[in-house]
């Protein structure tokens, strides 16, 4: 439950005569561990914040930290181009496959297992 001193910490107040159901996912045993230093701003807002989402400190900052570093690499596996130098390089790929392309494409469909 979130405290009103805590929301008035962060200029919030508490709502009058409201009700929630939070569904929680299973968590896993965590053996591993993050320490990081912070301002008392900065963990009083995320301390309300994590309240607000009925999750741990802990738990609200590690699912804004991951969700963060899915975005991070999945925006490093993609190379935007430029049109001219894109148009370039399509042109340059062979216009058919290669014999050593049609075999790897042989191996790959004998290699996957596919469920019907």
């Amino acid at each position: 439950m979130i405290s009103a001193s805590l929301l008035q910490g962060v200029g919030l107040t508490a709502p009058q005569n409201v009700r929630t159901i939070a569904l929680q996912e299973e968590t896993h045993m965590a053996a591993e561990t993050i320490n990081m230093r912070t301002d008392s701003e900065r963990k009083r807002r995320l301390q309300v914040a994590a309240d607000l989402s009925d999750e741990t400190l802990t738990a609200f900052v590690l699912a804004a930290a991951d969700d963060r570093a899915a975005q991070v690499i999945a925006d490093r596996r993609t190379s935007p181009l430029p049109a001219e130098f894109f148009d370039e390089f399509f042109d340059a790929l062979a216009p058919e496959p290669t014999p050593a392309l049609i075999d790897a494409a042989a191996r790959l469909r004998q290699s996957v297992r596919r469920d019907n």
